[in-house]
């Protein structure tokens, strides 16, 4: 069983973003024009990439593959856990 989580892209990038920034800010400089954009830019791409390679692995993996919202998994997580034994068939 493959236990998908999944949360709201405007959730993700943000704080992806500002992680990215963090990090890379003790090695480049962005007082340049660009700025930050390169790292937004690329946090949206790896985004993208990680959702599309999820969303096709749960189509071809059906009957293995369960999608968990991480907002219901925070909202009850004693059902979230239930839902995954019952999907599991345990």
């Amino acid at each position: 069983v493959f236990v998908f989580t999944s949360r709201a892209p405007t959730s993700v990038v943000p704080s992806l973003c500002g992680l990215n920034e963090v990090a890379l800010s003790l090695k480049y400089d962005y007082s340049n024009k660009e700025g930050l954009k390169p790292v937004g830019d690329g946090v949206i791409g790896r985004v993208a990439g990680y959702a599309k390679a999820q969303s096709e692995f749960f189509e071809r993996n059906p009957d293995s593959c369960i999608n968990l919202p991480y907002e219901e998994m925070i909202k009850d997580p004693i059902m979230a856990a239930r839902r995954i034994y019952e999907f599991a068939g345990r």
